[in-house]
């Protein structure tokens, strides 16, 4: 049998090498919980809050697929001039019929169609899920790391739950977060130069083509260029009328869409078991008014921001287990946020501001955030971290 010291100087060769590199040590610990996961879900599938099971070998059942599906029909049987003639319909009256064309973003349906994505064949997809997982989570650890978090921040988030749990369900929530991610490395990159310029603007319009919050990564890239403009008080760019141009394009795409989700999240969404309604037409009837409907729309936005980060109660019926280990990193996330719109500068406050901002007008819901789950991770760490000095100080 080992001895006692020899299991002794393991534990140090052990601690030696994690202390001395810890990125090396979180990524090999992320790609191990993906894979155990990933292979283990096929097992024993883990149950959503619907109670449909979730694995690599199930066809997806969340009640969104089949609108993905549906709409890669009709981009197969639909030429372009039929789809931009029911934009069209919709728009000689768009104020009178509220519920106009919708058809989701092409990539995700395509992707659909090229993997041949169906029960019976759903591994490559689910495979290449994995993929892209490991790969979005592994750039966000390299930043972490050289942001100098240790390894123990950089472990909690290989096994944040979001990230895996998107892995999957196969949806355009995880391709999404993963643009948005590659865009925001090119764009927020130090050392401009015309080829990182292309990535991002490529990154942008597949954005743009994936979900419809990504008008706001476009609005922020307009704010951002425009800013800098100004400050260096530059002659006005080619490129901010371009970017102009784009943004009418695809609000004229988009606008169908958000006017129907803005009126879902009027009616159908609650929060802590109260509307949006009940909230803006006052909670709190013993106050004056104006009192309360200030209060209560207050009350409104910092609901709708904890339901955000994820501390929500289940939609449905779920276990214990997985309510709380949802819930739990919205501790990190919330703080983070906070950190990113008052202490991160400028440019990370406009792009966390007009990320959020929709949202929050709409549903909410925390599936939402997995764009920005690791920046708002990074800085609710950093801002632990902060505290915890200060209290030792």
């Amino acid at each position: 049998m080992p001895s006692e010291n020899t299991g002794s100087a393991l534990n140090s060769q052990w601690w030696n090498f994690v202390s001395k590199r810890p990125l090396t040590t979180a990524l090999v610990l992320a790609l191990l919980f993906r894979l155990g996961v990933f292979f283990g879900s096929m097992i024993w599938p883990i149950f959503n809050e619907n109670q449909m099971p979730v694995s690599p070998l199930h066809e997806q059942g969340y009640l969104d697929f089949s609108f993905y599906v549906k709409a890669l029909m009709e981009y197969r049987s639909s030429s372009f001039s039929d789809l931009f003639d029911k934009f069209v319909a919709f728009y000689q009256r768009p104020f009178q019929e509220q519920f106009g064309h919708i058809i989701a973003g092409p990539v995700f349906p395509l992707i659909i169609g090229v993997f041949d994505y169906r029960q019976g064949n759903t591994l490559p997809l689910a495979a290449t899920f994995l993929l892209l997982d490991y790969l979005w989570s592994g750039l966000w650890l390299r930043k972490m790391a050289g942001q100098g978090l240790g390894v123990a921040w950089m472990t909690l988030f290989a096994f944040a739950p979001n990230p895996v749990w998107f892995m999957l369900v196969l949806s355009p929530d995880l391709i999404f977060a993963a643009l948005v991610g590659f865009f925001y490395f090119a764009y927020f990159n130090e050392q401009q130069t015309r080829r990182t310029a292309v990535t991002w603007v490529v990154f942008l319009v597949l954005i743009l083509l994936t979900r419809p919050n990504g008008y706001s990564i476009l609005l922020f890239v307009i704010a951002d260029f425009a800013w800098r403009q100004v400050r260096q008080r530059n002659a006005i760019n080619m490129a901010l009328p371009a970017l102009g141009i784009l943004a009418l394009l695809f609000a004229l795409y988009l606008y169908p869409y958000f006017i129907t989700e803005m009126r879902k999240a009027a009616t159908g969404h609650t929060f802590f078991g109260l509307t949006s309604a009940a909230y803006a037409n006052g909670l709190f009837d013993a106050l004056p008014y104006w009192l309360n409907l200030t209060v209560s729309w207050v009350t409104l936005l910092g609901a709708k921001t904890l339901y955000f980060v994820g501390l929500r109660p289940a939609y449905g019926e779920a276990s214990e287990f997985l309510v709380v280990a949802r819930a739990l990193p919205g501790l990190i996330l919330l703080p983070g946020l906070f950190w990113g719109l008052i202490l991160a500068g400028r440019r990370h406050a406009l792009f966390l501001a007009l990320f959020c901002l929709p949202i929050l007008l709409g549903p909410a819901q925390d599936r939402y955030n997995l764009p920005i789950y690791p920046m708002l991770f990074m800085f609710g760490a950093l801002a632990y971290h902060r505290l915890w000095h200060k209290i030792r100080s």
